[in-house]
């Protein structure tokens, strides 16, 4: 029993049930029950939640009728039926001003390893999260133009989502046949949203008049509530294959791009509106624009930052503040760590740390993969094989793990 304090100060009164959210109200866990209460708040009496919580039941007769027996007795302590929000009303004020706060968010250490177990689950839950709402938006333009909405494919996509939002799935609880169900799921989502997202987007686009735009015009549409400036990457019609090509924003200036595949380009729009959008073109020219952008083997630099890799750990050796002009970092930096993890049980769901760990201050390689001027980016490989590891083919001293990362500065962007 407790204050449960939020950052804006303000206070709700918090209960946890004392043996948790399964109760069949037998004699021995009514006074196991009453103790606790009472060695931990001071009080003669206790909120027991009963029924069959963790696996979608709840009260059975035979428990109602235990309490029925247990009114006959009359040693046996007073039960009764009881709300929650009347039993913590009827809570005296001069003993709520004892009782504990607790500023700080709510972290229970049980089943902690439910944050990471299943990641692929954790994914796909949230990209369908993200893809139903910015199609949903882009659809409901679409509607306001003569378009029918959707509606019958958002509510079974949805379902689908919120299904496997369910508390068993979602952290990664359940065994492997629910997983399975779940990708299928999230398969579906995925090609739901992605198909009313292309078709509103092609419907809003026919309905704009870029005839007095040079070149081959495109839209970039933002979907937040916010303006955006961000990086946009755009596969190239197949008439602009081994041409000389420019970008043009909304106002017909040409800006800087980058090819980062064989007919993918990348730049930088700036200042999208929300729920707005510009006009961009793709013009053939031979004149382009340059970035400021510096590199070489393990070093990149913008207007922002300029970033060093040891390549020999593999670590980020300096990381320069050019704006407050200061070095951030007062040793080596982007460590990868891996740690000993063996619960005693609940594998899945709980974390126990022995102790033992391994830091990975060696580098297999480190490089420039692209360079331009948009961005620039080091790729930091590295392998591990742990000694309690099971050792693979095609050789014994084959690395059980690999680590690839990707280390990118924008040109105009203020982040790494």
């Amino acid at each position: 029993l407790f204050w449960w304090q939020g950052v804006d100060g303000s206070k709700i009164l918090t209960y946890f049930p004392m043996s948790g959210y399964v109760n069949s109200l037998d004699y021995k866990g009514i006074i196991s029950d009453l103790k606790l209460s009472e060695a931990n708040t001071g009080r003669n009496d206790v909120l027991i939640l009963y029924g069959f919580g963790n696996h979608g039941g709840g009260p059975e007769r035979f428990m109602l009728d235990r309490v029925l027996k247990f009114r006959e007795n009359p040693f046996f302590p007073n039960v009764k039926f009881i709300k929650p929000y009347e039993y913590l009303e009827q809570m005296d004020k001069n003993f709520l001003e004892t009782i504990p706060t607790w500023n700080d968010e709510l972290y229970l250490e049980y089943h902690r390893g439910t944050f990471t177990t299943q990641a692929a689950a954790k994914s796909g839950n949230r990209r369908s999260e993200f893809g139903l709402a910015n199609s949903e938006k882009l659809a409901l333009f679409a509607s306001l133009y003569g378009k029918e909405y959707p509606k019958d494919d958002f509510n079974k996509a949805w379902e689908k989502t919120l299904f496997n939002q369910f508390h068993d799935i979602l952290p990664g609880s359940s065994i492997a046949p629910v997983y399975k169900d779940a990708k299928e799921d999230y398969d579906y989502i995925d090609k739901t949203y992605k198909k009313i997202t292309d078709q509103s987007l092609t419907y809003l686009g026919d309905l704009i008049n870029t005839s007095a735009i040079k070149g081959d015009p495109f839209i970039i549409f933002n979907s937040a509530s916010w303006e955006r400036t961000d990086i946009c990457k755009l596969t190239l019609p197949e008439k602009f294959k081994d041409k000389n090509i420019a970008v043009t924003d909304d106002k017909g200036k040409v800006i800087p791009f980058q090819k980062s595949d064989e007919n993918v380009i990348c730049f930088l729009a700036k200042n999208i509106p929300g729920l707005g959008y510009k006009t961009y073109s793709i013009i053939e020219s031979n004149t382009s624009k340059a970035g400021d952008n510096k590199s070489n083997n393990n070093y990149i630099e913008n207007k922002y930052f300029q970033v060093k890799v040891n390549d020999k750990t593999g670590n980020i050796s300096s990381l320069y503040d050019k704006i407050n002009k200061k070095e951030v970092l007062s040793s080596e930096g982007n460590l990868i760590q891996l740690f000993d993890d063996r619960p005693t049980m609940y594998d899945a769901w709980e974390i126990k740390y022995t102790g033992v760990k391994w830091d990975l201050n060696c580098a297999d390689k480190v490089i420039i993969e692209e360079r331009g001027d948009v961005f620039s980016k080091i790729k930091i490989t590295k392998s591990f094989l742990g000694s309690n590891k099971d050792q693979m083919t095609p050789t014994s001293a084959y690395p059980s793990s690999f680590f690839t990362q990707n280390i990118i500065l924008y040109n105009d962007l203020n982040r790494i």
